[in-house]
């Protein structure tokens, strides 16, 4: 169905009477434009339309006029015709200069031909009066009065309109604005639930995984939310959770704080106690910083390189003897403690005054000599450090 889109122009008496030298309708017409536009608000350009307009002498009154219009658009579905100027086919009027405009105050009705049923595209109150027509049936001050009269009653009727759109906009507005203010509402509330949300969520993670934890990872990369054990300096505004947790135990200042490096480093569990019947590190107040700013003595971070518990014991010459005819090979011949070169001596020299001659041997001592019979340490490797067997992972940290 098609839509009309009403711009009616009614002419005042002067107007008409220049209206009526340029075309033929000498009856008192008035102009009437609107714009005709599809049911999907598009203009209708270049059509042929059939109009029939109705002016009603009240708002449920007769027709005082009908009349019928065939009009073309424009490229802007524009048409303009001239109310008076159609074809009549109905009205009490048998003329259009005999319409009575003083008597009423008229209603028109807009309607269109869709097939063979007329559809109603407007009706209301004439917003003007076709002046022209009341001034040819009065003289003198009657046309003055009736004239004003109309004139005022229209002003009435236009700041009625006016006044009705006006608290309509008003009313619009004041809905309008009330909507934005409850999604205004629903937005701070929508916002101020997200920042829960995250402040739970922040609160959930430190309970499960909070700054600070150390863990061996397995894998080449580094997830995220973890940092590398390398002792890197990192902001403390950049990290600040991770700052607050560790602080400078690891090294660095308040700016710039160190991650803790536990490459090639084996952890140890802190160890308060100094007593030497119960501490299980007892050179633990000699430990020092790895970086500088860093913690040392019993404390989170401290450094400490490596050491092996001093051996002790007494080891001491072992004389052995042999005959003239024959003797006894040295017992110590293999093993951790084996026989050093021989030197010879005489009996004499070591206070015995038999026969024959004697050697005076030492010992030494090799950890990794021998066999598995003579000794269970015989083939372990050697190496720069004391270590067990051990596998590399990357240690991160939790910021």
């Amino acid at each position: 169905m098609k839509r009309l889109l009403l711009l009616v122009l009614v002419c005042l008496p002067v107007a008409a009477t220049m209206a009526f030298a340029q075309n033929p309708c000498l009856t008192g017409c008035f102009n009437y434009q609107a714009v005709i536009r599809n049911a999907d608000g598009s203009v209708l350009q270049l059509q042929s339309v059939e109009l029939r307009i109705s002016l009603m002498t009240s708002q449920n009154g007769q027709a005082s006029w009908i009349e019928t219009h065939n009009v073309t658009t424009d490229m802007f579905g524009t048409f303009g015709i001239q109310v008076g100027g159609g074809t009549r086919v109905g009205g009490e009027a048998t003329t259009f200069a005999a319409v009575e405009f003083e008597a009423s105050h008229h209603w028109m009705r807009v309607e269109f031909r869709e097939g063979s049923v007329w559809q109603q595209l407007s009706y209301n109150a004439m917003p003007s009066v076709p002046y022209a027509m009341v001034a040819a049936n009065a003289s003198g001050n009657e046309t003055f009065d009736r004239n004003f009269a109309i004139i005022y009653e229209m002003l009435e009727d236009m700041q009625v309109t006016v006044n009705t759109e006006l608290d309509e906009m008003a009313s619009t507005l004041a809905a309008f604005s009330q909507q934005i203010a409850s999604l205004s509402g629903q937005v701070s509330s929508a916002n101020s639930q997200i920042a829960s949300l995250n402040s739970q969520i922040a609160y959930l993670q430190s309970r499960v995984v909070p700054p600070g934890t150390i863990i061996p990872f397995g894998g080449p990369g580094i997830p995220d939310g973890w940092l590398l054990c390398d002792g890197s300096q990192v902001s403390s505004s950049q990290y600040p959770a991770l700052f607050a947790a560790i602080g400078t135990a690891w090294g660095g200042n308040s700016t710039n704080f160190r991650v803790p490096d536990l490459r090639g480093v084996f952890i140890r569990g802190i160890d308060t106690r100094t007593a030497s019947s119960t501490t299980m590190d007892p050179d633990g107040s000699s430990r020092t910083a790895l970086y500088s700013g860093g913690n040392t003595g019993r404390n989170v971070g401290s450094y400490q390189g490596d050491k092996i518990r001093n051996i002790s014991g007494v080891v001491g010459n072992h004389v052995i003897f042999k005959d003239t005819s024959g003797g006894q090979t040295p017992y110590y011949k293999s093993g951790v403690f084996n026989n050093m070169p021989q030197v010879n001596v005489s009996k004499n020299a070591i206070g015995n005054s038999s026969s024959g001659y004697g050697a005076e041997m030492g010992l030494g001592f090799d950890a990794n000599a021998g066999n598995s019979v003579d000794n269970p340490m015989a083939g372990f490797a050697n190496g720069g450090d004391i270590r067990p067997k051990n596998v590399y992972v990357n240690y991160i940290i939790k910021y």
